[in-house]
C-alpha cells in the first residue's frame, strides 16, 4: 500500500470543517431558544401589567375616592396612562351609559410585546362593582 503525502492534513481539515458546521448550528439553535425565552417573558410581563392596571383602577372606582374624576360622563372614553420602571401601562374606560357599566380595557407594551385585557364594571348601588376581566 502507497501512502499518498498530505492526507492527513486534509482528513484534518475536513473533521475541522463538520465540526466547524456542528458547533454553528448549536449556536444559532440556543440564540433562537433565548430569543423565544425572552420574548415569553416580556408576553407574561405586559399580561401582569395589563391586568395590575385594570385591577388598581377598578379598586380605585369602587374606592369612591376618585369615583368621578375616572367615570367619563354619557357615552366617552377616559385614558389612564401608568408608568411602569420597565413598561406602560394604558387603561381605557368606557362609559356604557346606556347600560349603566363601565368597560375597561388595559394595554401594556414591555419591550416590543403589546399585551391588552379587558374587564367589566356594572352599577351596583350608588357606585360600581368589578365583574370581572372579558375576551380581549
Amino acid at each position: 500500500m502507497k501512502r499518498v503525502k498530505g492526507s492527513a492534513l486534509l482528513w484534518a481539515v475536513g473533521v475541522l470543517a463538520v465540526m466547524l458546521i456542528v458547533v454553528s448550528g448549536v449556536l444559532a439553535l440556543s440564540e433562537s431558544y433565548a430569543q423565544a425565552e425572552l420574548r415569553e417573558i416580556a408576553e407574561s410581563q405586559a399580561i401582569s401589567y395589563a391586568r395590575a392596571g385594570i385591577e388598581l383602577t377598578a379598586a380605585e372606582i369602587e374606592s369612591g375616592d376618585v369615583h368621578s374624576a375616572l367615570i367619563p360622563q354619557k357615552q366617552m372614553e377616559q385614558q389612564i396612562i401608568i408608568e411602569m420602571e420597565t413598561g406602560a401601562c394604558t387603561v381605557t374606560i368606557y362609559h356604557n351609559a346606556a347600560e349603566n357599566r363601565l368597560e375597561l380595557s388595559a394595554s401594556s407594551t414591555v419591550g416590543d410585546v403589546t399585551e391588552t385585557l379587558c374587564a367589566e364594571m356594572t352599577a351596583y348601588g350608588g357606585g360600581f362593582r368589578f365583574d370581572g376581566f372579558t375576551g380581549n
